[in-house]
């Protein structure tokens, strides 16, 4: 059986790549570039160093289907290796047998070992004319081996003394087997060389396959929550064809048919530049509907010329697989054309959209270096150059997993920053909705307080109504019955409070002035009517003010309280009102020149009490003295800035 090398080295490899941050594989994409790049470059020129290894090139081949080493007398054909079957014998057969002759004057010592660095599609290796291994199955589905180099070791005991031979039983699909060069020489120094190329071509591949598509399912569910953003989607399906085509590096069991299989991973190429071309739209923004349907048309078409191609599928394949490469060149020159467009132009507007030009002339130099290599493996596939490449001979495989893993890691921050963004606005929309919620509770309340304010007044205006109507004209009716001026100045006072109290309930405010003239027109009623003189003086200068409802109340009361205790105790023939501004202060004096009383008799009475109240309730003050030669002065001072 084949040697395989530890699957712990594959695991490892898994793991670091399932596990790695997206932030750095750009750095380890220029990494694994210049690894392989260089393994390839030294591999193209692979010389044995050692002279106990040899490299066997020369063979003789006989073509024919059997299942163990043809006889001694059947015709074989010299060949030289790489033997490439598409070129020298594309229709002749899918199985041969190379024979080989190994002289040594004596057997090994060590253990020697027998590598077939590149061979497709499988192989069984006879040494002497006993089995060491093989590929895989040699029945439908074939085991695959076009990408896995095998190592077999060579038992001391088979070895002769003399000529020792090899036979290498090769089966492939029609058109397309080939077998290089083989190294036969000590295990020591050819196991190393296989673990190293199968790192690279199968476990490296299979690394890859998880990190592509593991980018699919990404972008798939991306796209799942934004149906309207298409981008995401045809780069899942561009993720999801690629990763198929790279298991066709590792898996050596197939669930199918061999055509099948076949037909499968050439579908893939031409779904794979088809929504790649497609993605790269989307990316741009941009709308195109004839070039979308052809690129869909073309994946279409691939499907149904490899399902009808039959024994010549290989061939129809390398050709239909030029509209691939043009596809690429389609991609680069239109992420070119975006990213040297000036910005006033609808292009440049994309450009500007996508971050500047600096993503999009990196996507296009990873699709351009990935359509190169292309082509170098379209070349090395059909025998034009490399066929006897030890390491690296398709490289397309790391190429294009590293593009993938690079758009993936863009995809996955612009989407980041689309989150961050949305989560800020989404934030931003929360305070303001909170704001505006505050606000219409605010004013909510404030229209309820109105409402009720307004109920209240309504109600009030009803019981202020039918107090002028009922109690007003019983008062009206004490005034003109009362038997003396007094009761008829008291009931005319009480009519007075009254209407005041109807009338200013329904002003918030009253100028000075106004305040001032409804004053002395009621002082000069109450005390003509009581026949004492009224002596009216206001100061010309009086600052223009506006009178709260509050300050008109209580500074009218005080008034009439004031010609009230006038009439009825002081009895005078002449009454001074004084109004006068002093010091931010509005000053209400009222005297009379009655009959008085000494100090010490004075006794504050139920309306001296309000009028300080009243006083006290506005900032103010009031106060009481004698006159000379007779008679009271009350003098209110409130403030009046």
């Amino acid at each position: 059986m084949a040697a395989r090398p530890p699957m712990s080295t594959l695991i490892l490899w898994v793991n670091y790549l399932s596990f790695l941050p997206l932030r750095v594989l750009p750095m380890i994409a220029v990494l694994l570039v210049w690894s392989t790049t260089t393994a390839a470059a030294h591999a193209a020129a692979v010389v044995v160093l050692d002279e106990q290894v040899m490299r066997l090139d020369q063979a003789e081949l006989w073509l024919g289907l059997t299942a163990t080493p043809p006889s001694d007398d059947v015709d074989r054909e010299p060949v030289h290796l790489p033997d490439i079957w598409p070129m020298t014998r594309y229709d002749q057969s899918d199985n041969g047998w190379y024979r080989f002759e190994v002289s040594r004057a004596q057997r090994p010592t060590a253990t020697w070992g027998m590598y077939i660095p590149r061979l497709t599609m499988n192989a069984a290796v006879y040494f002497n004319g006993e089995l060491l291994g093989d590929g895989g199955s040699f029945a439908e589905p074939l085991g695959r081996n076009w990408a896995r180099p095998l190592y077999f070791a060579i038992p001391n005991s088979l070895w002769r003394d003399g000529v020792n031979r090899i036979d290498i039983r090769l089966r492939s699909y029609p058109g397309t087997g080939l077998l290089g060069a083989v190294l036969i020489g000590p295990q020591v120094m050819l196991l190393p060389r296989y673990e190293k190329v199968y790192f690279f071509q199968v476990q490296l591949s299979a690394g890859l396959f998880l990190g592509t598509l593991g980018a699919s399912v990404f972008a798939f569910g991306l796209w799942r929550k934004r149906r309207d953003d298409s981008q995401y989607l045809w780069f899942a399906v561009a993720a999801f064809a690629w990763s198929l085509l790279s298991s066709n590096n590792f898996v050596t069991h197939i669930p199918m048919s061999s055509y099948a299989w076949e037909w499968l991973m050439f579908s893939s190429i031409a779904w794979w530049t088809a929504a790649l071309g497609l993605f790269v739209h989307r990316m741009l923004g941009m709308h195109y509907p004839r070039i979308d349907a052809g690129l869909i048309l073309y994946a279409l078409l691939a499907m149904l010329l490899y399902a009808i191609a039959g024994k010549h599928l290989a061939l129809v394949a390398a050709v239909w697989m030029l509209g691939s490469m043009l596809i690429g060149v389609y991609m680069v020159w239109r992420l070119l054309s975006v990213r040297r467009a000036p910005l006033r132009t609808p292009e440049g507007a994309v450009r500007g959209a996508l971050d500047g030009p600096y993503q999009i002339g990196l996507l296009a130099v990873g699709i351009a270096a990935v359509l190169v290599v292309g082509i170098h493996d379209w070349l090395v596939q059909n025998g034009f150059i490399g066929a006897d490449r030890e390491l690296g001979h398709h490289l397309i495989h790391y190429s294009a997993a590293l593009l993938i893993l690079f758009i993936a890691w863009h995809l996955n921050q612009r989407f980041i920053a689309a989150l961050n963004e949305s989560e800020q606005l989404n934030a931003e929309l929360e305070a303001r909705v909170a704001a505006n919620r505050r606000e219409l509770e605010d004013n909510y309340r404030q229209l309820h307080a109105l409402d009720h304010e307004r109920a209240v007044a309504g109600e009030r205006e009803r019981i202020y109504r039918d107090l002028h109507d009922d109690v007003g004209a019983k008062l009206l009716s004490l005034v003109y019955r009362a038997d003396g001026a007094a009761n008829a100045d008291l009931a005319r006072s009480a009519l007075q409070d009254l209407r005041d109290v109807v009338s200013h309930t329904q002003h918030e405010q009253l100028e000075l002035e106004a305040a001032l003239a409804d004053w002395r027109s009621e002082c000069d009623q109450r005390l003509g009517a009581a026949h004492i003189q009224l002596d009216w003086r206001q100061v010309d200068e009086l600052p223009v003010r506006v009178l709260t409802q509050q300050q008109v109340m209580n500074l009218g009361r005080i008034l009439r309280e004031a010609i009230t205790n006038a009439i009825h105790h002081a009895k005078p023939q002449r009454v001074v009102v004084n109004i006068d501004y002093v010091l931010s202060q509005l000053v209400i004096e009222v005297r009379d020149d009655g009959v008085g009383r000494d100090h010490g008799e004075w006794r504050p009475g139920r309306g001296l009490r309000n009028m300080e109240l009243r006083a006290g309730e506005l900032g103010g003050t009031i106060c009481w003295h004698e006159v000379e030669p007779q008679g009271c002065s009350v003098q209110c001072r409130i403030p009046l800035p």
